[in-house]
């Protein structure tokens, strides 16, 4: 055979070669576009829902350029110990993220879901001021919770937020807040003292049943009758205190 016939084939073949991998390419990204879901390093996205994290960094800040409006259930494992949200997200859940810690909330999310942090080890957390609503069983079993600080956005708080969160020990609710409902604080063993306002409609009966250690109810004054708040708590020490 001769050199130039050679070389044909070879470009002949290198041509074969180019196509069948272009044509792998396409299908391939066919496929990712035709399922909805778009890796972005280590983050997995389908329709604007952070799906998965693939890293194996324990903190994480998600960047805020992704276009992510929700994280799912399962995005994270384990293994995370703090996570930064970023604005634009509007529901989240971190739900058995055993080991999570820390959480920064962003402004743009109106609800703390259903199991948002149940089972969680965060030891503290800042609620902002767009949340409106804290949902059932949102901070369920959160053991390690000492504090938490709720926003004069929220009004209501529902059915077992946070039930079984055995190391808080003090609970301030805002003005804001209209009802609290049943066993929102339930079990919780070192809560010694709450501030709740006088403007306060329904608190479910059970609400704060089982904390033992419950004393002190300090009620914030706007001039509402206080008879609901005395007749409730009138077995602890109620300290009216004006704002």
């Amino acid at each position: 055979m001769s050199i130039s016939k050679k070389i044909l084939w070879t470009m002949l073949l290198l041509a074969m070669i180019c196509a069948s991998a272009f044509a792998q390419v396409v299908t391939d990204f066919t496929n990712t576009k035709d399922s909805g879901l778009v890796q972005h390093g280590d983050f997995a996205i389908r329709n604007g829902v952070l799906e998965s994290y693939t890293g194996t960094a324990v903190n994480v800040t998600i960047p805020a350029n992704l276009g992510i409006t929700a994280i799912s259930r399962n995005a994270f494992g384990n293994n995370l110990v703090s996570v930064v949200i970023p604005e634009g997200v509007t529901t989240f859940s971190f739900r058995e993220c055993y080991n999570l810690q820390s959480v920064t909330i962003p402004n743009t999310v109106t609800i703390i879901g259903d199991y948002a942090f149940h089972l969680t080890s965060v030891t503290s957390i800042v609620i902002p001021n767009s949340v409106t609503s804290i949902g059932d069983f949102a901070f369920y079993r959160c053991t390690s919770l000492t504090s938490v600080v709720i926003p004069n956005s929220v009004i209501r708080i529902r059915d077992r937020a946070f039930l079984d969160c055995t190391s808080l020990t003090s609970v301030t609710i805002p003005n804001s807040v209209i009802s609290i409902g049943s066993w929102a604080f339930a079990n919780s063993a070192s809560l010694t003292s709450i501030t709740i306002p006088d403007t306060i409609t329904y608190i479910a009966p059970n609400a704060f049943s089982n904390c033992r250690n419950l004393r002190q109810v300090i009620v914030t004054q706007t001039g509402a009758d206080t008879s609901y708040i005395r007749n409730y708590f009138r077995d602890y020490e109620i300290i009216f205190r004006k704002i």
